[in-house]
């Protein structure tokens, strides 16, 4: 048969200070694959950066519970379209937890949130 390359998407967790990951992540081949920043915890720079890139953001409730103005803003003014949820814990119903802080950041339906966090997901593996 013939060879099929496969491409996978890439889960980065970003804890470095500043833009170095994403400035690697960017030089690294990788865009076109798929990219998830897993655990997102920085700023709107940072986060417009990924969008300009079709990089996506996956968030947690602990982050977003911190209540840090900054974060707050960058998940507020990022497109839906960019956001997948995680539960920062053992148990999956947390993802609902996740759902509910981020429609009320952005003024929409928890459903609405799940539904479109899951066809992020789909685009990213797919």
């Amino acid at each position: 048969g013939l060879a099929r390359e496969l491409s996978l998407p890439v889960l980065v967790h970003d804890r470095a200070p500043k833009m170095e990951l994403l400035e690697l992540l960017e030089r690294s081949g990788n865009i076109n694959t798929g990219i998830a920043i897993h655990g997102f915890s920085k700023d709107l720079d940072y986060a417009r950066r990924c969008v300009d890139n079709g990089i996506y953001l996956s968030v947690g409730s602990r982050t977003l519970q911190s209540g840090d103005p900054g974060y707050i803003r960058a998940i507020k003014e990022t497109p839906i379209e960019y956001l997948l949820t995680e539960t920062d814990s053992s148990k999956p119903e947390g993802v609902h937890t996740v759902c509910k802080l981020i429609a009320d950041i952005k003024d929409l339906k928890q459903e609405e949130v799940g539904k479109i966090a899951t066809e992020n997901l789909m685009r990213l593996i797919s």
